[in-house]
């Protein structure tokens, strides 16, 4: 039977480590997919939000593959990481999708943009414009002063992007499922995030680069990815099932008699 030990020195590989990674968040795509297809035929607006749920995945899947292809000049930077930050960014808009979908109907002023959506669209304007631009014009001078490199730099605007999707996720969910599961849920999240966090203290204190991962830190990570998967779809499509069954979906108010 594979002990712990068998497992670490299996995950010391960093293809393995790649390997798992990109099976958790294959996982989350096809999950995903399966819950828009089977319970969100009948409405466009949820079947999107799974759909862009599924590609967010799909992009966290990606930055997995052929990581030696992807190197960048920095000594630990990636290509992939840009996928990352678009996947966070997909999901904040995610987030405001859910907040139209359970918005008061009786209201009729229309939704304004939130602030989470113009910050990440912010922070991804200047992921895309520090990655086209070299890091010249005295950007390094002032990451100098700061005691960070570029490197660092953009682990924090990537940490900050993936708490805003996360926050923008909660807050669109708040109101369609029962305190109980809401709260399963936040906990989800934080689980998720905290490995943002560890991946961030090891980025800033230098740590990141040294080989191996801990073991721990490679099954909590994908651990938290496919529960954090699995909970929003059930959250998903346990609402429109409770909508259908009131008959205030689109298609059943149709049919029902006036």
């Amino acid at each position: 039977m594979l002990g712990i030990n068998d497992m670490s020195m299996w995950l010391s590989d960093p293809a393995h480590r790649d390997f798992v990674g990109s099976l958790a968040a294959l996982f989350c795509v096809s999950w995903s997919a399966w819950i828009a297809f089977t319970d969100l035929q009948f409405n466009s607006r949820l079947f999107t939000v799974m759909a862009l749920f599924a590609c967010a995945w799909l992009l966290v899947a990606g930055s997995y593959y052929n990581p030696e292809e992807q190197r960048l000049s920095e000594p630990n930077e990636r290509i992939s990481d840009l996928d990352t930050d678009v996947a966070s960014c997909l999901m904040t808009y995610i987030g405001g999708l859910l907040v139209l979908e359970v918005r008061n109907p009786k209201r009729q002023q229309a939704a304004g943009v939130s602030w989470l959506q113009s910050m990440a669209l912010l922070l991804l304007l200047v992921v895309a414009v520090a990655r086209a631009i070299p890091f010249s014009f005295g950007a390094r001078e002032i990451f100098d002063k700061a005691g960070l490199s570029p490197h660092q730099a953009k682990v924090i605007v990537s940490v900050i992007l993936a708490l805003i999707g996360h926050i923008s996720i909660a807050w669109g969910v708040r109101t369609m499922c029962r305190l109980s599961t809401l709260l399963i849920f936040l906990t989800i999240l934080l689980f998720v995030e905290s490995s943002d966090f560890y991946f961030l203290r090891l980025a800033l204190s230098g740590e990141g680069s040294r080989e191996p991962m801990p073991t721990l830190f490679v099954l909590w990570f994908a651990v938290g990815k496919i529960a954090f998967a699995i909970s929003f779809g059930l959250i998903i499509s346990n609402f429109e099932r409770r909508k259908e069954l009131l008959g205030t979906t689109p298609l059943l108010r149709a049919r029902l008699p006036k």
